[in-house]
């Protein structure tokens, strides 16, 4: 795509004519303004040819002015080209709505918290985004709406927020993935920040971490966001970092999915069950919320049931949370779809003894806010 800097000039694409045209102003200390007048020239050049432009920030010492005060004449630009006709596929994940910029919005306003609170401190300070997906992604639909491709607004996924924090950056950055196309989405979003420590690990984020965790140093101090698509978290990864003392841990639970994984009127299936041991570190946890059946058996065979609803699964995984860390935020916040069914937890675990109460405060503060 072409692009835009304020190093002078915008920038000159290659002499064919770009598919994209990016424009976005420098932020944080030592930031060059950039004039307004460059932007609405390429807004009204891209206008012209009819290739879509995206404004992803204007830029600023202390307000980086993104998000929706990144406007040209009071309207957002965030187009985004027609992949299709350019025989490409789309590296965004098109999914979520509603929850999913809830999850992004309460993991932003603790990593600037986060960063400013020990902004002073002599720790190096590491953000660890597991299952990190592209770092930017497209909702299908907008109020129930389904968006054309080339009318989709790009969002900030977790690793470009990470990237955007500017108060006191972090020092270094772990973007893990193991899909490839992601992967290489990850790389070329690292290539645009040649001056910041980023790893993009094209891994399994449930054996890179273990490596992780054996590789932190005293002075280190991190904050990973455990953000799978369903049930890949594995119990023992969640307990690794924990054992550290030294990681800040949102683990977002896929509350929906282990639901349905746990039938009401009988025992999941050995198949299941050995997943479901998986990711709460063991049977006797999540059989404690199954009783014998008081209905009289058919076939003259026993029968388990189980009690209560999703909420006693998010007490479950909350007190387990609490048996490995520190503190935990005693406010998981459930997010869900548009029919209102839960979806996701989003838990809050600190590990360090000293930090861990004003970093739970802090969580459990933006959590309840939402």
């Amino acid at each position: 795509p072409g692009a835009a800097t304020p190093s002078g000039h915008p920038t000159h694409t290659k002499p064919r004519r770009p598919h994209w045209v990016i424009a976005g102003g420098e932020s944080g200390p030592g930031a060059r303004p950039m004039p307004i007048a460059w932007v609405r020239a390429l807004r009204d050049q891209s206008v012209r040819t009819n290739t879509p432009f995206f404004l992803k920030q204007l830029g600023g010492v202390r307000d980086k002015r993104g998000g929706k005060a990144a406007t040209v004449d009071g309207s957002l630009w965030r187009q985004l080209p027609d992949l299709d006709k350019m025989g490409m596929t789309m590296p965004e994940n098109e999914y979520g709505g509603r929850w999913t910029r809830a999850k992004l919005a309460i993991l932003e306003a603790y990593l600037d918290a986060y960063t400013t609170a020990l902004k002073d401190q002599p720790f190096r300070l590491i953000y660890v985004d597991a299952f990190a997906g592209s770092g930017f992604w497209s909702p299908r639909s907008v109020q129930g709406l389904e968006q054309p491709t080339e009318f989709r607004e790009m969002w900030k996924g977790s690793a470009a927020i990470a990237l955007d924090i500017d108060n006191k950056p972090f020092d270094r950055l772990v973007f893990v993935e193991k899909d490839e196309e992601r992967y290489a989405a990850l790389t070329q979003l690292a290539g645009t920040h040649r001056r910041r420590d980023i790893r993009v690990e094209n891994k399994d984020a449930n054996e890179y971490l273990p490596v992780f965790c054996r590789s932190l140093e005293r002075c280190d101090r991190a904050v990973v966001f455990l953000d799978p698509f369903a049930t890949q978290v594995s119990w023992a990864t969640v307990a690794t970092l924990a054992a550290t003392k030294r990681v800040d841990c949102w683990i977002l639970f896929p509350l929906g999915a282990v639901s349905r994984m746990m039938p009401d009127k009988r025992e999941p299936y050995p198949e299941v069950a050995h997943h479901l041991d998986r990711v709460f570190g063991g049977r006797s946890y999540w059989e404690s919320l199954y009783h014998e059946s008081l209905q009289v058996p058919l076939f003259g065979e026993e029968g388990r049931e189980r009690s209560g609803s999703s909420n006693d699964i998010t007490d479950l995984y909350r007190k387990r949370l609490e048996s490995v860390f520190k503190k935990v935020a005693p406010t998981p916040r459930v997010l869900r779809n548009s029919k209102e069914s839960p979806m996701f937890a989003l838990f809050f675990g600190a590990s360090n003894l000293k930090g861990s109460s004003i970093a739970v405060r802090i969580a459990d503060h933006i959590l309840s806010q939402w």
